[in-house]
């Protein structure tokens, strides 16, 4: 059986949170959370949040530029507007990756403060990763405070 976009969406989600790699424990308990953030309205848009056991966040597609809004409340519903650990952007259609700019630069969508990417953007059908610019919201919280 051939495997569907969505199921393909996932798997590529699921080895990028694997790939977080440090001191985490992949077997540990917890939940994994998938959400395909509802992006409707006039304008079109896809992007979907993956949440692993271990707090890591994977951002796939962001949506258009007119989703800035819906896409910042699924990240503070499921953890951290301020910081993603991964975005997967999986084509270069306007529907996908459009809003990339209002979340990731100062802009009105995000009051001027731009969430952070800790790790990587990564780009479908690219043989390198983009790095992300470091931010003062892109660093983890400590557990300590």
């Amino acid at each position: 059986m051939r495997a569907t976009r969505p199921q393909k969406l996932v798997v590529l989600a699921l080895l990028a949170v694997g790939c977080a790699g440090g001191d985490v424990d992949p077997w540990a308990p917890g939940e994994l959370l998938i959400e395909q953030i509802g992006l409707t309205g006039e304008a079109i848009g896809e992007a979907a949040l993956v949440v692993g056991p271990d707090g890591t966040t994977v951002l796939i597609d962001v949506g258009n530029d007119a989703h800035a809004g819906r896409v910042l409340g699924a990240l503070e519903r499921h953890g951290d507007s301020a910081a993603v650990d991964w975005v997967l952007l999986t084509h270069y259609h306007a529907d996908h990756i459009g809003g990339f700019d209002k979340l990731f630069e100062p802009s009105a969508a995000n009051d001027g403060e731009p969430t952070g990417i800790r790790q990587k953007v990564l780009t479908r059908g690219s043989s390198t990763s983009m790095t992300a610019a470091p931010t003062a919201r892109s660093a983890r919280p400590s557990a300590a405070g």
